[in-house]
């Protein structure tokens, strides 16, 4: 599928080596493709051409992109409703139980009206990945606040600003 890629896009081989520069020539290359049978044809849609020739190959070169950089692993996921339309696509799973989607970087350049930017795109999806869960990487602990009021109270001026701030807390979880 890469090697499809670098013929149709006219890419010397050796240049997509799976660095954000080799999306960069995808991304310049792109913006001028134009398949051959609407090579003559002046009143034509180029994502048009990119989507029915490339979009597969788009998505596995911009996919393994992603691989490499997070150490991960392809996988196909199957969410059919029935057995009359299934539903499979292309993911990445690294280590941890999260999910990346090149399917959704190369959909995005295709149908965006902006000018497309593959390597803009894939670096969001990476971002994506490496931004921790804020509920999972909080720890919540129900004493904090009881330690934090217990240490305020040892000055009579703190303990008076800890006790407006427990009431505030208690009245605001309330409306909460």
């Amino acid at each position: 599928m890469i090697s499809d890629l670098a013929i149709k896009l006219a890419i010397a081989p050796q240049q997509l080596d799976f660095s954000y520069s080799s999306l960069d020539i995808i991304t310049q290359k792109a913006e001028r493709y134009k398949a051959p049978a609407n090579s003559s044809n002046l009143d034509y849609d180029p994502h048009s051409d990119l989507i029915n020739d490339l979009y597969d190959n788009l998505v596995a070169y911009v996919g393994e992109v992603i691989r490499q950089r997070i150490k991960g692993e392809w996988k196909i996921s199957d969410l059919s409703m029935d057995e009359s339309s299934p539903c499979k696509y292309p993911y990445i799973r690294p280590e941890s139980k999260k999910v990346l989607m090149p399917i959704n970087v190369v959909w995005q350049e295709l149908i965006g009206l902006l000018p497309m930017n593959w390597r803009q795109e894939t670096a969001k999806e990476i971002r994506r990945y490496a931004r921790p869960n804020p509920i999972a990487s909080t720890k919540l602990s129900l004493e904090q606040p009881y330690r934090e009021a217990r240490c305020l109270s040892n000055s009579p001026r703190l303990a008076k600003i800890s006790k407006t701030r427990s009431i505030l807390v208690s009245s605001n979880s309330i409306l909460i």
